[in-house]
């Protein structure tokens, strides 16, 4: 399964959920879940996020979610762990506000250029093994690689250039069937 299809089957599982956390989302519906926003009509989304500037529901760092132990049907949490402190803390609180059985997805970058700014330091990267440390304790786990070794090369270009050669290099990197390399990871849990 490709990413786009790991994700869209992922995030329509997740939009079942009644209560939903989006962890480190800034507005509500961003990173690609506008898409998807007309799913999550009878769920209760949530986004936590440490800037006051973007308003979100709930302003607190991910390190300590102000919320009950198993109070949340569903964690996103996409493109956070590299600019926190602590990841596994922040993991751990995820699992702690989860529900019994309740899902998770994350997304996280290993080759991926610097994206930090005034507002959220860019700390980490994670390989295959930090991430399956990551994600210790959870009853279920899928995870699979974002992009191939060619495109995750051409990601570094500036973006036009990796728009018009990204599916071609996609392509090529699927028939070639090179899995070792990778951008980083989507991964799916279960508590």
């Amino acid at each position: 399964m490709n990413p786009t299809e790991f994700f869209d089957q992922k995030i329509k599982l997740i939009a079942q959920s009644q209560e939903i956390l989006d962890l480190g989302g800034g507005v509500k519906f961003s990173k690609e879940l506008v898409a998807y926003k007309n799913l999550f009509a009878n769920s209760h989304v949530r986004v936590l996020d440490s800037n006051p500037e973007v308003k979100p529901d709930i302003l607190a760092d991910a390190h300590q979610i102000p919320l009950a132990d198993q109070s949340v049907d569903a964690v996103i949490c996409k493109s956070l762990l590299e600019h926190v402190m602590d990841p596994k803390l922040v993991m751990l609180e995820i699992k702690r506000v989860l529900k019994q059985d309740g899902l998770c997805l994350i997304y996280l970058p290993f080759i991926y250029p610097y994206h930090g700014n005034k507002v959220y330091k860019d700390y980490f990267r994670f390989t295959i093994d930090g991430v399956k440390y990551l994600c210790e304790g959870f009853s279920e786990r899928e995870i699979i690689n974002m992009r191939g070794s060619l495109e995750t090369l051409l990601y570094f270009l500036p973006r036009p250039i990796y728009q018009i050669f990204k599916m071609p290099l996609r392509i090529l990197d699927n028939l070639l069937n090179k899995k070792s390399q990778t951008s980083g990871f989507m991964v799916f849990l279960k508590k």
